[in-house]
């Protein structure tokens, strides 16, 4: 389950904040983590994962290190969103013969969005169970509310915004009739006891809509409860994955932000610090260790903002306007990598260009003169009047130069070039490139300055340099391409501000980089029309289906060992391919030398290609075209089995806007498509390859 789903699902299951806790313990004592209660003494042991809850509603994680530790590190988020709480006397008789519920507002919500919609209930309750008090989760999951708007024939100026009265207004209709005591028999059923040992409720409405990604590419996520679980669950997500280090990792979870956070269960309560004081006393710290260990602590307060409306770009920040999907972040280090001649400095410098109009821009060389810089600027049209360059060597110097004239965008080019000059050692070494990297990121910090680092990479296409060079920046982008194609790639290795999974192809032209917006279109164009070992795959870049051209050649071998390449795609997947094509469907290329070419310079590396590189292997061995309509997904196990991919809807939805008529994908991810959203593509399963492979055949036929 991709980590999309893995969201999702934990909005759907939490629809309170008790059911948000419960879910998050619930991956905790998955992970290992032991239950600690505060009624109870605490005795810790290291390298053990430990969870303490509070009301059913919040909860603190923490992982005691192996060795010894100097500070706190920790993520906190609210498990409250803001709703409705169904007052204890629930029932309320209503005109018409009809029964509402009697609730009131919680928290700052939009409350007209509410109207019209399938809710339901869900909370806690408090029953006996013999002579104990005993809380228990309750979640009626079906429609069973709604609160009614009211037509516009019945009142004319419903469109003008009337402000609703929460007490008449906001009311949701439970049923018809005056059955008394109907709602709390409900609750009890749902809690699995007698209705006269239910004691108490704490009872919260939700919105029955699932969790859904919207937009042309998927980029939008739409949820209840988005405010703030999508916190929590990151902060969650976060401290699961988090390895081990010299600080010790905390999780809290709080209740009660959307009504004050001073209950005992909130932000403001001693929650927190009562238990960062136990685990320092369960780690044998003593008063001045503790205070130190306090001292060298920080916290991520992780919560929701607003970004840019659509339709009312004022009321956002002017002199901090946020952008969807991009933006430079203020003090974030970006590494730009590439070989020599690929792009990186032409890029760089129309990036400069096009932030210059509003911004100043501090373009540092140590490879070219000022006047070498001047004279592509001014190929490229780049604006310069706003952009400060400087051939400067010295990162001590450029470091002072960036204090004095703070620029709000600093270029380095490059890296390798850079010398601290009380180092003995000379320029691109390793010392060298680790220490100039550590103090150009350290101004950019202290300065709030975001910088972007040129760096080389090695002949085995990694970052020159020291490894630590690329776990101290914020970001790590590669530029890709054949410098004698047209076309360049720029991958995120490494994001600590969002996704790595986004690609962004250009085009160098004579007036510098422009953006392919169509690349599957692009990737195309020229495609050979009735030859043999051709076939279009369908890869995820990130959120965007590309398609892709695959080219495969079996020849019959000239050596006493057949030769295997591969151009753009992973030598050992296809010896792999191979393997499963001769054991599984029988046909044999023992004897013969077999050639992969991915077509445009692009590099596959989604499995979802297996498919359509095992056509392409088998129709070049057989000398059978594959037709130019069909397109192949899925991949390809070691017994022959087609297995589904991701995101299979919008990889067919991108083939079919293309054009093409047939698409192969495997069997069983049939019964979760709906041929009527396809009404120009005919889809073909494929339970194992033999099956694709018989589809190829009878395609040509």
């Amino acid at each position: 389950m991709d980590t999309v789903q893995k969201l999702f699902r934990f909005l759907d299951e939490s629809p309170t904040c008790y059911h948000a806790a419960a879910n998050a313990k619930a991956a905790l004592t998955a992970a290992g983590a032991v239950e600690l209660r505060e009624s109870e003494q605490w005795k810790l042991e290291k390298g053990t994962l430990y969870v303490v809850e509070r009301g059913d509603s919040a909860l603190v994680a923490f992982r005691v290190p192996e060795g010894p530790f100097h500070g706190f590190l920790m993520a906190a988020a609210h498990s409250d969103s803001p709703t409705f709480k169904v007052r204890e006397t629930a029932e309320a008789a209503s005109a018409g013969n009809t029964l509402r519920l009697s609730v009131e507002p919680y928290g700052g919500g939009v409350w007209r969005g509410w109207l019209d919609r399938p809710l339901s209930v869900a909370g806690r309750v408090v029953i006996r169970q013999g002579d104990r008090l005993v809380s228990r989760l309750v979640n009626i999951d079906r429609d069973l509310l709604v609160i009614p708007g009211v037509a516009i024939h019945m009142d004319r100026s419903v469109n003008k915004g009337a402000e609703l009265n929460p007490a008449v207004d906001l009311l949701p209709l439970l049923g018809c009739g005056k059955e008394p005591g109907a709602f709390r028999k409900l609750i009890a059923e749902a809690a699995g006891v007698r209705e006269e040992h239910l004691l108490s409720t704490e009872l919260f409405l939700y919105p029955r809509t699932k969790a859904v990604q919207t937009g042309l590419n998927g980029e939008f996520i739409v949820s209840p409860r988005l405010d703030d679980l999508q916190c929590v669950f990151g902060c969650l997500e976060g401290f699961l994955a988090a390895k081990p280090g010299g600080s010790l990792p905390v999780l809290a979870v709080f209740n009660n932000e959307e009504v004050g956070s001073n209950t005992r269960q909130g932000a403001d309560s001693t929650f927190l610090t009562d238990v960062l004081e136990r685990i320092a006393h369960g780690c044998g710290l003593d008063s001045e260790a503790w205070k130190a260990a306090v001292a060298n602590s920080f916290m991520v307060s992780a919560d929701n903002a607003h970004a840019i409306h659509p339709a009312h770009p004022e009321y956002a920040d002017k002199g901090e306007f946020p952008v969807l999907g991009g933006g430079i972040v203020l003090g974030g280090v970006v590494l730009l990598s590439g070989e020599p001649g690929v792009g990186k400095s032409t890029m760089l410098l129309q990036l400069c260009g096009a932030i210059s109009n509003q911004h100043s821009v501090l373009y540092i060389t140590g490879e070219e003169s000022v006047r070498q810089v001047k004279l592509r600027a001014a190929r490229l049209k780049v604006p310069q009047e706003n952009i400060y360059l400087a051939a400067e060597n010295d990162v001590d110097e450029i470091c002072g130069l960036i204090e004095k004239e703070k620029p709000e965008l600093v270029v380095i080019d490059s890296i390798q070039t850079m010398r601290c000059m009380d180092l003995s050692s000379s320029a691109g070494t390793v010392s060298q490139v680790k220490e100039s990297a550590a103090r150009l990121l350290a101004v950019a910090k202290k300065q709030e300055i975001p910088m972007f680092i040129v760096g080389h990479v090695n002949k085995d296409g990694a970052i020159a340099g020291p490894k630590v060079m690329e776990h101290i920046v914020d970001t790590v982008l590669y530029f890709e391409g054949d410098k004698m194609l047209p076309y360049r790639i720029l991958r995120a290795a490494k994001n600590r501000y969002g996704s790595t999974n986004e690609l962004g192809m250009f085009d160098m032209t004579g007036q510098g980089l422009e953006e392919i917006e169509n690349p599957s279109q692009m990737l195309l164009e020229g495609r050979p029309l009735g030859v043999s070992g051709n076939c279009v795959a369908c890869t995820m870049e990130g959120s965007r289906p590309i398609l892709s051209e695959i080219q495969a050649l079996a020849t019959k071998t000239n050596f006493p060992a057949p030769r295997r390449a591969c151009s753009g795609y992973d030598y050992n997947r296809m010896n792999l391919l191979i393997a499963v094509l001769e054991k599984r469907a029988g046909y044999f290329f023992g004897n013969l030398d077999v050639y992969i070419n991915i077509v445009g310079g692009i590099a596959l590396r989604d499995t979802a290609c297996d498919l359509a590189v095992c056509l392409c292997m088998v129709s070049s061995l057989l000398d059978c075209p594959v037709s130019d309509k069909l397109i192949a997904i899925g991949e390809v196990g070691l017994g022959g089995e087609v297995r589904s991919v991701p995101n299979l809807e919008q990889r067919l939805r991108e083939a079919e806007r293309i054009g093409f008529e047939r698409a192969v994908v495997p069997k069983h991810s049939l019964a979760h498509l709906n041929p009527a959203d396809y009404p120009g593509m005919k889809l073909i399963g494929a339970a194992y390859i033999s099956d694709a492979i018989h589809a190829l055949k009878s395609d040509r036929l």
